[in-house]
């Protein structure tokens, strides 16, 4: 793994835990930043049948070095029984902004 800047996209089912989760990765020093969207229509298949549900959809900057970390305090903290859980890597970006992301989520 490396210091490649990562986004990291999860949902939760309210504005309330998505805001627990990203303060927790805040705090571990695993994320430089999380913005939540409150209020998005996701529609999906779970168990056979087609659902759509509001929730809230986390963008967690980071790096991939802390993806595995990340990936635990989501899977640990969601009240879903399957959180969503999606890397993206960064391709390209502001060199200031991703050596900020770096700094700010300890190594």
């Amino acid at each position: 793994m490396s210091n490649k800047a990562l986004i990291i996209i999860a949902t939760c089912p309210n504005p309330e835990e998505a805001k627990i989760i990203a303060e927790k990765l805040i705090q571990n020093n695993i994320a430089a930043c999380v913005n939540i969207f409150d209020k998005i229509n996701s529609y999906f298949l779970w168990k056979s049948k087609i659902n759509n549900e509001q929730e809230s959809l986390l963008l967690i900057k980071t790096i991939e070095k802390k993806y595995d970390e990340v990936e635990a305090l989501i899977k640990k903290m969601s009240s879903y029984e399957l959180p969503e859980v999606i890397a993206i890597p960064v391709s390209h970006g502001s060199l200031e902004y991703i050596k900020w992301v770096e700094k700010n989520v300890s190594v």
